[in-house]
C-alpha cells in the first residue's frame, strides 16, 4: 500500500501521513476536505492512496485547508512544521 497521491499538475507527491498530521494540527478531518470539494471520503481516500488522481479541485481545498507551509511539509518540501497557537502570541 503506498502512502502518497499523485497531483495531476505535475509530479508533486502528498504524503498520507504528513497530509493528515497537518490537517489534525488544523482542527480539519479528511471529512472536511472531501466535504468542501464536493467529494466522498471514499474518494478522498483513494485519492490519498494514490488509487486515483488529484483533481484540481480538490488539490486546491487540500492546500486551503493544509495552508502553505502545511502543503510544503504534506509535499516534503520542507522536513518540519511549526504549530504556533493564537493563545502563544505576545500581547
Amino acid at each position: 500500500m503506498t502512502l502518497s497521491c499523485r497531483v495531476t499538475q505535475g509530479t508533486t507527491k502528498v504524503d498520507r501521513s504528513r497530509c493528515a498530521a497537518v490537517l489534525r494540527l488544523r482542527g480539519k478531518t479528511l471529512r472536511d476536505v472531501a466535504s468542501a470539494a464536493g467529494v466522498t471520503i471514499r474518494h478522498l481516500h483513494f485519492v490519498l492512496a494514490g488509487q486515483r488522481p488529484l483533481s484540481r479541485r480538490v488539490a486546491s481545498v487540500l492546500h486551503d485547508a493544509m495552508g502553505q507551509d502545511g502543503w510544503l511539509f504534506a509535499t516534503s518540501q520542507v522536513h518540519s512544521l511549526l504549530h504556533e497557537r493564537a493563545d502563544h502570541a505576545a500581547s
